[in-house]
């Protein structure tokens, strides 16, 4: 862990997250918890973040980052440069605020935050909104030493689809079961897919 003391009295949280509305929003209601329950937060996000309408108290900082996926050779060497030119200001930022945790949101651009917090040995968490990991939580989450990291976001998610498709089914089977012809067709189209 970096070795200076923390000079805030309250905990710092490092929220890092990519640049789309699927990624700040959710980041925007972790920061305003973290708030809530005492804790000074800090946005670290890419030049796409701008989206971030920012907290009251909540400092922005921006990261170099791009995505690499989807891309010409040229353009995944420029995107893997990017990350790299990321990590090492993130190396440098988070060594300066030293926070307690670094909570990674997804996104491409939480990649860097998240990679320096591993490097200075800095507790992370990982969120993931959805059903199925994106490619950075993926990513992230592979890591091996990463023994820190916890997602139980991807847990409760689960659990939620898990029991809205058990809902869904057994209501399609009522139907099909308590329905008319025309009920029973669009049940058996549902389900098959047909």
């Amino acid at each position: 862990m970096c070795k200076k003391k923390n000079k805030n009295k309250k905990p710092l949280a490092v929220v890092t997250t990519g640049g789309s509305g699927g990624h700040i929003f959710p980041a925007e209601s972790i920061s305003e918890a973290l708030i809530r329950k005492g804790y000074d937060v800090v946005f670290v996000t890419d030049k796409r973040g701008s989206a971030f309408r920012g907290l009251e108290g909540v400092k922005t900082y921006h990261l170099m980052a791009e995505h690499v996926m989807g891309r010409s050779f040229w353009g995944k060497l420029k995107g893997a440069f990017k990350l790299y030119c990321g990590v090492v200001q993130a190396l440098m930022l988070l060594r300066r605020l030293n926070p307690n945790v670094v909570i990674g949101v997804g996104g491409y651009a939480s990649i860097p935050a998240v990679l320096a917090a591993h490097m200075w040995r800095i507790p992370v968490i990982l969120h993931e909104q959805n059903a199925v990991l994106g490619r950075s939580n993926r990513f992230l989450a592979k890591k091996a030493s990463f023994g820190e990291i916890v997602n139980a976001s991807v847990n409760q998610t689960l659990a939620r689809s898990i029991n809205t498709s058990l809902t869904t089914l057994i209501t399609l089977f009522a139907l099909y079961f308590l329905g008319g012809v025309t009920t029973r067709d669009f049940v058996l189209a549902m389900i098959l897919g047909i």
